[in-house]
């Protein structure tokens, strides 16, 4: 995982238009804490024109604080934010600008706690709650940013092997994985990476295992034939051996007839 000393977290801050005095307060809030906020406060006709900016600045960002108003809650741009926030499964904080009947909260709103849990959202009395839920299980939330970007990587180059996850990466994204807080989910093209990546090492480990398996049966293959190979030659060594000591009392025995005959014809 990110040791401490990392960079900031980013937040992108969504929000209707019709609300920019409150977000400005409120990034300014974030910012003095040490936050990277990300906001466009540029007054946006709904369209397509934009949705690329936008989409890139929610798929970049570790958290996504969305200021609940009358305003925002039917504001196209706002509901097409929020989509994309869920389709992301990025972390969502909410906070209350003011009270908006549960019925009218769009379903992802309505599934988080609110902040606060009552009244209004006030800079002076509720940042500091606001900074300790962003810095809960911080690490966690921009350990999931950046794999999610190496997730797509890897799906934009078709599942490259090459960007598959190795060694002490993979193991650290493996405890990544084991160590999900219940409130937040990883993005599936995050945990297809890491399910690729791991059976891509087990196929490695299992060619490594047969590969040195094979290499070991080899060895011992040359070591028998070659115990073999020696053993045939100790035994036609000696085979040598006691064909010349044949060859040799053969030599003598017929040495000692020819002397016995040539006595005899002697005499």
């Amino acid at each position: 995982l990110l040791p401490d000393a990392t960079p900031t977290l980013r937040v992108f801050v969504s929000y209707s238009r019709r609300d920019m005095a409150a977000a400005d307060r409120l990034v300014e809030a974030l910012e003095a804490n040490g936050f990277s906020v990300n906001i466009d406060r540029r007054d946006l006709p709904y369209g397509e024109k934009w949705q690329n900016v936008l989409f890139e600045f929610i798929r970049d960002c570790d958290t996504v604080v969305f200021l609940v108003s009358e305003h925002s809650v039917t504001s196209q741009w706002v509901t097409w934010e929020l989509q994309k926030v869920t389709e992301l499964k990025k972390r969502l904080l909410p906070v209350l600008l003011d009270r908006v009947p549960y019925e009218k909260l769009p379903p992802a709103i309505g599934q988080v706690e609110l902040l606060p849990k009552e009244g209004a959202f006030d800079v002076a009395s509720h940042a500091g709650t606001l900074v300790q839920a962003l810095n809960t299980n911080r690490v966690w939330v921009m350990e999931a940013t950046q794999l999610a970007s190496r997730a797509r990587d890897w799906l934009d180059a078709n599942k490259s092997d090459a960007l598959l996850l190795r060694g002490a990466a993979l193991t650290r994204a493996e405890s990544w994985q084991d160590k999900q807080p219940a409130t937040v989910a990883p993005a599936e093209e995050t945990l297809e990476l890491i399910l690729a990546s791991r059976q891509a090492a087990t196929r490695r480990q299992r060619y490594w295992v047969g590969g040195s398996i094979a290499v070991t049966i080899g060895a011992l293959a040359l070591a028998g034939l070659a115990y073999q190979q020696r053993t045939v030659a100790i035994a036609n060594e000696k085979l040598a051996i006691e064909q010349e000591q044949i060859a040799k009392q053969n030599e003598q025995q017929a040495k000692a007839e020819r002397d016995a005959t040539l006595l005899t014809q002697s005499r």
